[in-house]
């Protein structure tokens, strides 16, 4: 894993990274962090949320992807609920699962490139970067 601070939506765009991964709620709000930035910078993102059933719990542990130009981008539901209130949102065992789900999708289409990862689920999620981290690197190591 290699840590790069700077603009996630230009590297996506750039090419510097083929693939985003993010954590969303289940409401299709997109509406703060990370997620707001993709949102407004590759709005393909979020239709493919605005497709999945808004406050599904179903959703939790799954993911939601658009195809771009660039690239792929991945929503992954690791959260129901969300709030800036500084509770943890994040459900580890749901980003696993959503992560797990992600990692097969890019294998049955023969994905070779780069993937962005924000600190995704440790913002306004509330989830331990730390514990997340690992996540991410058990699933894609």
């Amino acid at each position: 894993m290699l840590y790069v601070k700077g603009d996630l939506i230009e590297a996506f765009k750039s090419g510097e990274v083929q693939a985003i991964a993010h954590s969303c709620n289940c409401f299709n709000t997109m509406g703060s962090g990370v997620a707001l930035a993709i949102k407004n910078g590759i709005p393909e993102a979020y239709k493919a949320d605005c497709e999945t059933v808004k406050g599904a719990h179903s959703k939790l542990g799954k993911h939601s992807m658009s195809v771009t130009v660039e690239g792929y981008v991945f929503n992954l539901y690791g959260q129901y609920n969300y709030g800036k209130d500084g509770a943890k949102y994040t459900k580890y065992k749901s980003l696993y699962l959503a992560m797990l789900s992600m990692a097969e999708k890019l294998k049955d289409i023969g994905f070779t490139g780069s993937i962005g990862f924000p600190k995704l689920g440790a913002g306004t999620g509330g989830g331990s970067w730390v514990m997340i981290r690992e996540l991410i690197e058990e699933v894609f190591q």
